[in-house]
């Protein structure tokens, strides 16, 4: 193969190439062989090339098909160079002779459905039968007849069967000399299609079907990237700790000898559901929001007063009723400062709000932190039986005019 260096080429001129050179292959019986040349008529576009000599292009290639054995020549020379010197650039390979399949690869993991692009080499022949395609299952014992083409066309469209296979293949036969060239080792499993569900807030439950593997990654979205955050060998697993109000995508993957296999596709969900029917949830309360006081500005419709009431938010997380006594005790700025006994009955999944009878002193400024502990018999779930609320009190105090702010001092 010859590659001419770039020339400036004549801005109004029909053909670019500028500097001209020719490459031609000698055979140890003398033959002179020529560069492939296609044919520039329109008409001629699917024609094949052929040896002859090429004025238009700045890269020529120089074909042998079934080389004898002996020295080869090659001769590389100027035939027009208005403008030199010229640089050049020259490279051969070898291609073994033989039938070999291209595409797919040993191990290759296909999924039900998917198109694949079936490709083979097999250098210095075109036969005239064609080539005949053909896939096995399992093994290869097994042929089945996927489709022919001509001598020409190396390549097909393949539909992969919708039939699971670990040991699949793929054989591909040039019918006018016999010769076969096979891929095995080709796993065929079905789309791993997950199914999201959120039992409650903040759970995610993730499930697959059972394909053919040894086990599974789970893939999330994680700072732009799907990445693995879990391998198990079960087709089910929950996820908590999330946030109820933010989109999680999830996606599984199969293992197989060692091998991941491709994920399937990703699927989103938001964590928000506050009906929990699990049975974890039976007589669990969870302590939801402090309601009130809230921050505020000194001197503005904000401002907060020496008797603010100090209010809470409780849920009852099982799906059934309950009546009995709760109790609640409040906390400013680590200090107990209130507590209070409920005897309340509570319907499934319902939300209540309670206020403690001493009020809070909010008059001054600076940051209160107000924690609110629930206390109750049987709530198998500590861990949400508390919750903490930061209230600011900013101050505001009078500007005597003018003022003068110096930025630069």
């Amino acid at each position: 193969m010859l590659l001419i260096g770039p020339t400036n080429q004549h801005h109004y001129s029909r053909i670019t190439l500028v500097n001209d050179i020719d490459i031609t292959v000698t055979a140890p019986d003398g033959t002179v062989i020529k560069p492939q040349v296609l044919d520039s008529v329109s008409s001629s576009i699917l024609s094949l090339s052929v040896q002859g000599n090429d004025h238009s292009n700045n890269l020529e290639q120089v074909t042998i098909k079934n080389p004898t054995a002996g020295n080869y020549i090659v001769t590389i020379k100027g035939y027009a160079i208005p403008f030199g010197p010229q640089d050049y650039s020259f490279a051969y390979s070898m291609d073994a002779k033989g039938l070999q399949i291209s595409y797919p690869f040993k191990n290759e993991r296909w999924k039900y459905g998917e198109n694949q692009l079936i490709s083979w080499r097999d250098p210095g022949n075109n036969p005239v039968d064609g080539y005949q395609i053909e896939w096995s299952q399992n093994g290869i014992n097994n042929w089945q007849p996927v489709s022919s083409t001509s001598g020409i066309t190396k390549n097909i469209s393949f539909t992969v069967p919708q039939q699971a296979g670990i040991a699949s293949a793929i054989r591909v036969t040039n019918k006018t000399n016999s010769q076969s060239s096979i891929i095995d080792s080709l796993v065929i499993e079905p789309e791993i299609i997950v199914k999201l569900s959120t039992p409650c807030n903040g759970k995610v439950d993730i499930v697959w079907p059972k394909v053919i593997a040894d086990s599974f990654s789970i893939y999330t979205l994680k700072d732009g990237f799907m990445s693995i955050f879990k391998s198990l060998t079960d087709t089910s697993y929950q996820i908590d700790g999330l946030n109820k109000d933010s989109i999680y995508w999830f996606a599984v993957a199969p293992w197989y000898s060692g091998k991941i296999g491709e994920r399937g596709l990703a699927k989103s969900i938001t964590p928000a559901n506050s009906n929990c029917i699990l049975p974890q949830f039976d007589g669990d309360f969870m302590v939801v929001q402090v309601t009130n006081p809230n921050s505020g500005r000194k001197l503005t419709s904000t401002e907060r007063s020496s008797t603010e009431t100090v209010s809470v938010q409780i849920k009852n997380l099982d799906n059934d009723s309950y009546n009995g006594i709760l109790q609640l005790k409040a906390f400013v700025n680590g200090q107990l400062f209130d507590s209070l006994s409920i005897n309340s009955s509570f319907n499934g999944f319902e939300t209540k709000e309670f206020s403690f009878l001493r009020k809070l002193d909010l008059s001054t400024s600076g940051d209160y932190s107000i924690k609110i502990q629930l206390i109750k018999t049987g709530d198998p779930d500590f861990n949400n039986n508390s919750v903490e609320k930061w209230v600011r009190i900013v101050s505001n105090p009078v500007l005597s005019l003018p003022f003068i702010e110096q930025f630069d001092s």
